[in-house]
């Protein structure tokens, strides 16, 4: 269940535990705000956390939809900075994928030889 320009917020239950969980896009922005770990384009939070997000969705004008078994929550006005927070979010999750690739490299590097610690400190000062 995807909305356009609109944060989907499923409630879902799983055993005895009772949680929120967003997908794709969504996801992406939820990380970007909360920190909230992605797993297979989703991610997962709480029932006590809802509020704080609401409320954090709100104050960055970001349109919202609740959906759970009993009831819906919808959060719209005139401006929407979905988009906004998206293209944002993506930036950020390509900058840190770029910094965890170099330093993989550089791991890699210092594993097969020590010696290459002194040549990357020495280009990494330079810099």
């Amino acid at each position: 269940l995807t909305y356009k320009n609109l944060v989907s917020i499923l409630s879902k239950k799983r055993g005895s535990y009772h949680f929120y969980i967003t997908f794709d896009q969504d996801a992406i922005i939820m990380n970007y705000l909360f920190s909230y770990q992605i797993t297979s384009g989703k991610i997962g939070f709480p029932l006590k956390n809802i509020e704080k997000v609401k409320n954090e969705l709100e104050t960055k004008k970001i349109h919202y939809i609740v959906l759970d078994d009993e009831k819906q929550e919808r959060y719209e006005e005139e401006i929407n900075h979905y988009v906004e927070y998206l293209n944002h979010a993506k930036k950020k999750e390509y900058e840190n994928a770029m910094n965890q690739m170099l330093l993989d490299r550089i791991h890699f590097l210092l594993e097969q030889n020590s010696d290459n610690y002194g040549k990357i400190k020495k280009f990494i000062d330079e810099l």
